[in-house]
């Protein structure tokens, strides 16, 4: 409520990491479509299916290019979008 981070630790131990990993946003969010961020340029590449993201998330061989032909490293903007962001308190 604060807009403060919370780190906490040894979850991984009570998660199912069957859901938790790049394949499965991938398969859960397939053509939902969201505003992706080329992180090199600022670049925001409207309107992506999420898998263009997830795909690339761990290997960078399915990553998509710029114009140049590199790999671009990507961000998701604002996801899931219509949520709304906490406000800071003052």
């Amino acid at each position: 409520m604060r807009g403060q981070p919370v780190l906490v630790s040894d979850v991984s131990k009570s998660l199912n990491k069957d859901l938790w990993n790049p394949n499965s946003f991938s398969r859960d969010f397939n053509d939902e479509k969201n505003d992706l961020i080329n992180c090199m340029t600022g670049e925001v590449l409207p309107n992506q299916p999420m898998r263009k993201f997830w795909e690339g998330f761990e290997c960078v061989s399915k990553r998509l290019k710029d114009d140049d032909g590199k790999s671009m490293l990507l961000k998701l903007k604002d996801w899931p979008p219509g949520k709304r962001q906490a406000q800071p308190i003052l």
